[in-house]
């Protein structure tokens, strides 16, 4: 082959040398890859400080902090800030880099500000994540998505990790990742799980190379695996940036095809619109004109009630909001008592939550599902926080937020409705 090649000159060619060119860059990324992903972003891998170094980071993140969060001790006393740094600069000494990475984590969770955690799209962070998606149903933790070793994992409810309960786990992990109620951190828990990292800073494995999960199948008997992790970055990607279809279940935490957009169906006289993300742009339509097309088919055709999906809404500019409340309530076909709809759950936040709130207040809306992540009051607008020696990054939030002029500071907006989600709901689809 190569003889060949060299003989007729191809590679000369421009034509002929592009494929040799592209399998070569192929050929390098994946070796890449395989190495470590993050040296794609040379300039994000994570440096290995020395322990005078990390001091030096937590003396910084001890007076900077409360600079940059001036909202901090509203949440955390100081007393209790402060005697956690104290606490982490005793362990730091004694402590490998992922465990120091892990007590910073702790430290910037103590107040429960659910805008104020890791930078997760950092690659100085450098963790490691166990290849499952879990999702917590009214009945149990499920596996909606395994390892490709392990696909008979799918489905199966998840009951310990490292040999401990499900149960303690749930309350071990907070201290990792901020929610700032019982249902953010139903959602949060799912991210917090499978960080390598912190099972191990919590004693939960051995290591950050590999750890035992146990499941139970239908009839209970249980199977126990060793998973080993795999980079955070790919992982992210798979399970969250990822876009799926619109329509897929809200289990799936996976960013939907669009941010916005509606259909009805004539069998139940639904008109359901599913509102993914509160942004200004959704493929090449504005918010304005989603907003005018909703409107006008509205007034065009029959139906008998009015459903907005807020499920997997994570939020976005709170600001577009107001506009789209005011078209919404002004409709008379749609604000009608008892046929206004709104279905909310643990992933509704941060600006879909001042949504909701807007909406409670201005029209005849009924909610359905279950608590959301957050409450109508909170802090929001995150900046990268940066520490100077290790690099490790975080977002920290910038000011209070509140929707509407006399929102309660609660955890979460509650149900008018509370339905139940099942594993088996999510099966049957």
């Amino acid at each position: 082959g190569w003889g060949l090649v060299a003989a007729k000159r191809c590679w000369l060619r421009p034509l002929g040398v592009l494929p040799l060119l592209v399998a070569v860059v192929l050929v390098a990324l994946a070796a890449v890859l395989l190495v470590d992903s993050r040296l794609i972003l040379w300039w994000g891998m994570p440096l290995q400080p020395t322990t005078e170094q990390w001091l030096a980071d937590l003396d910084f993140l001890e007076e900077e902090l409360p600079r940059r969060a001036p909202w901090l001790f509203e949440l955390v006393p100081p007393e209790t800030f402060h005697g956690e740094v104290e606490r982490l600069r005793a362990e730091i000494p004694a402590l490998d880099d992922n465990g120091v990475r892990a007590g910073f984590s702790r430290l910037i969770a103590l107040p429960r500000d659910a805008h104020t955690f890791p930078n997760v799209f950092s690659f100085r962070l450098g963790w490691h994540i166990y290849p499952l998606t879990v999702y917590g149903f009214d009945d149990g933790w499920y596996v909606i998505d395994s390892p490709r070793e392990h696909p008979d994992l799918k489905g199966r409810r998840l009951v310990a990790v490292g040999g401990r309960p499900v149960a303690e786990l749930y309350e071990t992990m907070r201290d990792y990742l901020s929610a700032e109620g019982e249902s953010g951190w139903k959602d949060r828990f799912c991210n917090a799980l499978p960080v390598a990292e912190w099972l191990a800073a919590a004693g939960i494995a051995p290591d950050t190379k590999s750890c035992e999960f146990s499941f139970e199948d239908a009839r209970g008997e249980r199977t126990t695996v060793r998973l080993r992790p795999v980079h955070f970055a790919p992982a992210i990607y798979w399970s969250s940036v990822g876009t799926v279809e619109n329509d897929s279940p809200p289990a799936v935490g996976n960013d939907r095809e669009d941010n916005y957009t509606f259909e009805l169906d004539e069998a139940t006289g639904t008109l359901l619109f599913r509102f993914h993300k509160v942004l200004p742009v959704s493929g090449d339509e504005t918010l304005e004109a989603f907003t005018q097309r909703l409107i006008a088919f509205a007034r065009t055709h029959e139906f008998e009630r009015f459903v907005i999906d807020l499920r997997v809404n994570d939020g976005g500019n709170g600001t577009l909001a107001p506009p789209l409340i005011e078209a919404l309530a002004g409709e008379e076909r749609i604000n009608r008592p008892g046929k206004l709809f709104a279905i909310v759950g643990r992933k509704t936040f941060s600006a879909a939550v001042m949504f909701t709130e807007l909406l409670r207040g201005n029209t005849e809306v009924i909610l359905v599902g279950e608590p959301t992540g957050q409450g109508p009051v909170f802090n929001s607008n995150p900046a990268v926080f940066k520490l100077p020696e290790s690099g490790m990054e975080f977002q920290v939030s910038q000011r209070l937020t509140a929707a509407g002029p006399f929102p309660q500071r609660i955890d979460s907006l509650q149900p008018d409705i509370r339905t139940s989600y099942t594993y088996a709901d999510y099966a049957s689809g």
